[in-house]
């Protein structure tokens, strides 16, 4: 009865998802696409009894395979979410903001998206607290950006009261791993604590922190909350990413 009703819940389950993955094909078309696309698809095919009466060890390798790419993105997920909880103690710290899209056709008329946005809210909240912490924010341009994110971000800051001293530039990165790279080189050249406290999306918490640690550098998590729209896709895209990390 009760593996009936799990069944159940898993085609119910897949179904939405589905229609989910279509809706998301509007906003992205990433790794994570694919990644959740195949959780879903495994999903389906553990909770349907399919006949095939003639494939049946190709099924059940099918099954098998299912079975062990859905235990991964399970145990990879556990970790990102510890992640997330390696929260900052007491103590003195350098606050790092990791960019992310700047919208816009010029200068003139840059803007922050919504997802930087909520992280510029994030780390305004825990300066805020803490007004004596400095702060890097890290963003270079990419190819349709008006300007670099971190020259975005940091007018955002100065605009909501952050003081000029405060705020520390890094302009040239291209990716998560050069945005810590050349962070933790900021941090180092300024003398400032050697500790860092990360502001960025909890489900890129982990891979930041990783890059962090590879550094030698003391690292926190400071999360920014993820609109939940995005978060499924984005979530299974960091755990592609993940695996790669931990593989390399």
């Amino acid at each position: 009865m009760f593996i009936k009703i799990l069944k159940k819940c898993g085609i119910v389950f897949a179904a939405l998802m589905f229609l989910y993955l279509i809706i998301s094909l509007t906003f992205a078309r990433n790794a994570g696409t694919v990644m959740l696309f195949l959780f879903t698809f495994f999903i389906l095919i553990l909770s349907v009894d399919f006949k095939f009466k003639n494939h049946r060890k190709l099924y059940a390798l099918i099954k098998i395979a299912g079975c062990a790419y859905m235990l991964l993105c399970i145990a990879v997920s556990g970790i990102m979410i510890s992640s997330i909880f390696n929260t900052p103690p007491n103590s003195d710290l350098t606050l790092i903001v990791l960019g992310c899209q700047v919208k816009g056709t010029s200068p003139e008329n840059a803007y922050i998206s919504a997802m930087l946005q909520r992280r510029l809210d994030t780390a305004l909240e825990y300066l805020r607290s803490r007004p004596d912490t400095p702060v890097i924010v890290s963003g270079g341009r990419g190819s349709d950006e008006p300007v670099s994110e971190a020259e975005a971000m940091r007018a955002y800051l100065l605009k909501n009261g952050i003081s000029a001293s405060q705020i520390y530039i890094e302009n040239k990165s291209v990716s998560t791993v050069q945005n810590i790279e050349f962070s933790v080189k900021v941090m180092r050249e300024n003398n400032l604590p050697k500790t860092a406290a990360i502001v960025t999306d909890g489900f890129h918490e982990y891979r930041a922190g990783v890059y962090c640690g590879r550094l030698g550098a003391r690292h926190h998590a400071v999360p920014a909350k993820t609109e939940l729209l995005y978060l499924p896709v984005y979530w299974f895209r960091e755990i592609a990413g993940a695996v790669w990390l931990i593989k390399n």
